[in-house]
């Protein structure tokens, strides 16, 4: 099996975007993209060729009430709601996050479906947590062009 780099994957992401990190950014471990205003960052793992991507979805602006939790917790199980990635939240519970792992065999190619992936959703996610009067998005409302 093939190993990549976290460098080989952000150099195919660049091609596909048609732009290029700051080198600073890429030599410490830690880019950030912006697409349709939603902010991913793509950190280097602990693992030569791991790959995280974070989209920070919001914020708890209270102690999260069990029932949200619960609806939380058990959408995140086995990844069952999230597309097989993780939702999170920081250490002292405000920061609610989308996270997805991958390691140094997943090539390039795959790790851009993941970040597609991890975006759309995000954006599912975002509908939902919206309509909760305790949380603050810090992801814009995705509205979908209607191509005529």
């Amino acid at each position: 099996m093939a190993n990549y780099s976290y460098p080989e994957t952000l150099q195919f992401f660049s091609e596909k975007l048609n732009a290029n990190p700051p080198e600073k950014d890429v030599e410490q471990g830690e880019v950030e993209l912006a697409i349709d205003e939603l902010r991913i960052v793509l950190s280097k793992g602990s693992i030569e060729g791991c790959m995280r991507m974070c989209i920070v979805l919001g914020l708890m602006l209270k102690p999260i009430q069990e029932n949200r939790l619960k609806d939380l917790t058990t959408s995140n199980f086995m990844g069952a709601n999230t597309g097989g990635c993780a939702l999170s939240l920081d250490s002292a519970g405000v920061a609610l996050s989308l996270n997805c792992h991958t390691t140094c065999g997943t090539s390039p190619q795959e790790n851009w479906e993941w970040l597609h992936r991890l975006i759309c959703v995000a954006r599912d996610w975002n509908k939902t947590l919206r309509l909760w009067d305790d949380f603050v998005s810090l992801c814009p409302p995705y509205e979908e062009s209607s191509e005529s």
